[in-house]
């Protein structure tokens, strides 16, 4: 199984996400805090991580960057990190786009997802 970490404030996104990947070969953890995140991200091995840009105490980017610290200073792999967000990012997020390795449009599909991930993995084996 393949460990995916999803961040979002929104509950009924992360019970949809979890729906999405039963019975595949991923293992999806939820949560819609961003302090269990980091919590989850030290007792885990994430291979990705997909989180929300807009959440009640902080940003999306905010979380990234500050999972990006965690596993410089834990000596942990980063993981491959989707923002997932309704707003469409253009080029003026310059941030966002050196600090996610992909950028999606919400909502996401069962299919989007599927691919996506499938696609990632495949690339990076």
């Amino acid at each position: 199984m393949i460990n995916i970490l999803f961040v979002d404030d929104d509950i009924s996104m992360l019970y949809l996400y979890k729906v999405y990947l039963e019975s595949t070969r991923y293992n999806p953890h939820t949560t819609n805090d961003t302090n269990i995140a980091i919590e989850l991200l030290i007792k885990n091995a994430y291979k990705i991580i997909i989180t929300d840009y807009f959440m009640p105490n902080v940003t999306g980017l905010e979380f990234a960057l500050k999972v990006k610290t965690t596993c410089l200073k834990l000596n942990i792999k980063y993981p491959y990190t989707i923002l997932a967000s309704s707003e469409a990012f253009e080029d003026k997020h310059d941030k966002q786009r050196t600090i996610f390795n992909l950028i999606l449009q919400k909502p996401l599909t069962r299919e989007t997802l599927l691919s996506t991930l499938d696609s990632i993995l495949t690339t990076k084996e």
